[in-house]
């Protein structure tokens, strides 16, 4: 997983009886050689605006963003491109967001673990990465790195409170109804 600097490595995704994919994050418009589909996601799903604090996506965007990969990967299939590009913004907050989400994926569809997760962006400066606030007026005394918030995801996958479904048509990751919960975040249906 790189920036498309280093264009001869990527995120291997291979399905059974499907054409390997490969997964760049892009900060600045570059592209990997060959026959490439490209996607940017929704900027919602990135991240968190808590007033001047940044935070990690929510479970509903993780989610969301893991169905979208999962087509994109597909389409990448179908057309039998080789690398599948996503651009993020060019500041620290777009990547660290990109790479969180991207590490949810690994996570939840690829089956990796955490040490894997950090191995496929190994390649990358911590320095680069903007760490995680929280949603208090006060001042932080800690930051969430990317680690913490894809060991809170691993964790929760572990107990079974989130999990892929594993039908077609099912609509529940785990314990966890995106319908439900997509329904009473919105200000309109909730208090």
């Amino acid at each position: 997983m790189v920036s498309t600097k280093q264009q001869d490595q990527g995120l291997l995704i291979s399905h059974q009886n499907e054409h390997p994919v490969k997964i760049f994050i892009s900060q600045q418009d570059e592209c990997p050689d060959g026959y490439f589909r490209s996607f940017e996601p929704k900027a919602s799903w990135q991240k968190m605006d808590f007033g001047s604090e940044f935070g990690p996506a929510s479970i509903l965007s993780i989610i969301r963003f893991i169905e979208e990969l999962e087509s994109q990967v597909s389409l990448c299939a179908e057309e039998a491109c080789e690398s599948l590009v996503y651009f993020s913004g060019d500041d620290s907050q777009s990547l660290s967001g990109a790479v969180f989400l991207v590490g949810c994926y690994c996570i939840m569809k690829l089956e990796r673990n955490l040490l894997q997760v950090e191995e496929h962006f190994s390649q990358f400066s911590k320095t680069v990465f903007q760490n995680f606030g929280g949603v208090s007026s006060a001042p932080l005394d800690f930051g969430l790195t990317l680690k913490d918030c894809w060991g809170g995801l691993f964790r929760a996958k572990q107990s079974g409170w989130i999990a892929r479904p594993n039908k077609p048509q099912q609509d529940f990751w785990g314990d966890f109804d995106p319908e439900f919960y997509e329904h009473y975040n919105n200000p309109l249906n909730a208090d």
